[in-house]
């Protein structure tokens, strides 16, 4: 379960940091949390390592 929850936690800095160079006004905490949950819902299955599910993680973070 905390394995889960470093990943989860280790995603939501991704997205947050991959913002770069975006200025606060272009903060949205409802983005924010539509992201986490559509990374976070059963089609990305689990993002374990090695898996599709973290290969469909990182490609949706690049993109």
């Amino acid at each position: 379960m905390s394995l889960g929850f470093t990943v989860f936690g280790l995603t939501a800095l991704a997205l947050v940091l991959s913002a770069g160079l975006a200025s606060a006004q272009d903060f949205s905490a409802e983005r924010l949390s539509q992201d986490i949950r559509h990374i976070a819902s059963d089609e990305f299955m689990g993002r374990y390592p090695g898996t599709e599910g973290e290969r469909m993680t990182l490609a949706w973070l690049q993109a």
